[in-house]
Parts: structure tokens; C-alpha cells; sequence
């Protein structure tokens, strides 16, 4: 999700206006630096990690730093609380989010690496691979396996060197006593375990499959099973992330949505849903939900 907010993001825009020397110009967003004062407005992505020193009425979207769906109203007070939350930061606009709404200024303390979703990008590039719970008993097992192997191995060994004058004359040599040793204590490995483990796994998927339940990884089989709560976030996850027009109600009187047809009666009607929004729905969908459904609703 990341690596395709910054590749959406540079196509969009590359330029951006910033204040220097008391002089306004556009440069490229990579050529800013921490202490730089940018100019951004709706329908921009925000550059860099920027604190707010002047804004009018800015509404920010950080769903691809925060989840949350809803916009949210930055302002450019001094906020003294600590510890705050990224949603909680009113006064700062966080890289690689979109101005919904409003224009402002602010001055870049952080760009690249040292922004938010830079270090979220870094955690999840350095992060390490962990073992399933699966994979853990599996090694556990295979440990014990191990170890038992070697230890009746031994035993043996040690058994047939005592009687060994009671044995063929062929296998009297230590060296022969140690191949039967060694040849006994691999036996006990289980050689199908792997095989074992995989059938059962894709046996478990196909149950999952039967409850609509898509498993990418078969391992995961296992994990879920160790899990007593699911935690999920609604929005965009157990539903679409859309609002449309499913009835209007006008002059205290309720339509369905195709009982409406534009023509010179009410057309009234359909300037004043269209021309009183800021949202655009030509090629990136720029507004708030609300007036999102009702110009698609307009232009349907």
C-alpha cells in the first residue's frame, strides 16, 4: 500500500511551491529540506512532514497513514499535550497524505526516511520473519525426535560393543557397530512428517474454502486456530468505503432515485447539489463522501 501511495504520488505531481529567500518558486518535492515553507491545496499530497502555520479550513485524508476513513480538520494552534497519537496531532500534515478540502502553509521538519510512513516503510522492510505457532511445534518435535534418535543410538551402540563376541563375526569391527547404530537411529526419523503436516494443512484450507474463508498461506491455518478475538476495522476492510444516493427528499416529498429524471422542472434541483460542492469525480476522486454520492449522483 505504500509503495503505491508514493507511486501515485509522483505521478501526480512532482513540483511544488515553496517560500525562500522571501520568494515564492516550484521546485522538485525531492529537492526539500527540513526548515523549507510549503504551499498546498485541496487535491494536493501533502510532500513531507509538514507543522501547520496557516490554513484555511483544511481537511486532511490520513487513511493511508492512520486507517481512519474520515477527513480530518487540521488547525494551527500549539498543541503542549504529549505522547499524542498521529490522528491526535492537529497542527502537523503527514506525508503522503491528500488535502481534501481548504488550502494551508507549513513548515517541512521531515522528509524521506525520517517522516512517519518513511519509518513505517523502513520498520516494514526491516522487520524480521517470524514463525507460526505451527512452525514452532514442528521444530519442537523434530528436536525431541532428534534427540531421542541419538540417545537410543548410543544405547545400541554401546549394548552390541558389550555382546559383541556373541555376534556374526561380520559385524564385530567398531566400525560396523557404529554403521548399525547410526543406520537404527535414522530410522526412527520420521521421513513423511513433512508430507504429513502439508496434507493436513490443505485439507484444513479446503474446510476454510467451504466457510469462504481464502487462505494465501496454508500456514496461517494453524495461527488462526490459536486466535479467541479478531479485531478489524470496518471501513474499507468489512465494507466498500462508499456512500451513494439511494433516495432524495425534496419540497417534503420522497423519490426513489429512479423516479428522477433531469429535465427543465428540476433543474433547480440538480444545479444546486452540483454547483455548491468542491468534490471532483473526473479522474481521482477528490471531496468528502457525502459530496462524492451526490455529484455522481448528478452526473448519472
Amino acid at each position: 500500500m505504500i509503495k503505491l501511495c508514493f507511486i501515485s504520488w509522483f505521478k501526480r505531481k512532482k513540483l511544488i511551491i515553496v517560500l525562500r529567500n522571501s520568494v515564492k518558486k516550484q521546485i522538485n518535492i525531492e529537492e526539500l529540506v527540513p526548515g523549507d515553507i510549503i504551499f498546498v491545496k485541496a487535491g494536493d499530497f501533502v510532500p513531507a512532514d509538514i507543522r501547520i502555520i496557516d490554513n484555511q479550513f483544511v481537511l486532511i485524508n490520513e487513511s493511508a497513514l492512520t486507517g481512519e476513513n474520515e477527513p480530518v480538520l487540521k488547525d494551527d494552534g500549539v498543541n503542549d499535550s504529549e505522547n499524542l497519537v498521529l490522528g491526535d496531532q492537529k497542527n502537523i500534515a503527514f506525508m503522503s497524505t491528500i488535502i481534501m478540502e481548504g488550502k494551508m502553509q507549513g513548515v517541512v521538519f521531515g522528509t524521506g526516511k525520517d517522516s512517519q510512513i518513511g519509518k513505517i516503510a523502513t520498520n516494514i522492510t526491516e522487520s524480521k520473519k517470524q514463525k507460526t505457532p505451527l512452525e514452532k511445534k514442528v521444530i519442537r518435535l523434530t528436536t525431541i525426535i532428534g534427540i531421542i534418535s541419538l540417545i537410543l543410538g548410543s544405547i545400541l551402540f554401546i549394548l552390541a560393543w558389550f555382546i559383541r563376541d556373541y555376534l556374526s563375526e561380520n559385524i564385530r569391527s567398531w566400525n560396523k557397530l557404529l554403521l548399525i547404530a547410526v543406520s537404527a537411529a535414522i530410522s526412527i526419523i520420521p521421513e513423511s512428517l513433512t508430507i504429513i503436516v502439508k496434507i493436513c494443512l490443505m485439507v484444513a484450507t479446503k474446510k476454510m474454502a467451504r466457510k469462504n474463508v481464502l487462505i494465501k498461506n496454508p500456514k496461517s491455518i494453524e495461527t488462526l486456530g490459536n486466535i479467541n478475538v479478531i479485531c478489524s476495522d470496518k471501513t474499507g476492510t468489512l465494507t466498500q468505503n462508499k456512500m451513494s444516493v439511494d433516495k432524495v427528499f425534496c419540497n417534503f416529498e420522497e423519490f426513489e432515485i429512479n423516479e428522477i429524471e433531469y429535465n427543465e422542472k428540476n433543474k433547480e434541483f440538480f444545479d444546486c447539489i452540483s454547483l455548491c460542492s468542491d468534490a471532483i469525480i473526473a479522474k481521482n476522486k477528490i471531496g468528502s463522501p457525502t459530496e462524492l454520492a451526490t455529484i455522481e449522483f448528478a452526473s448519472k
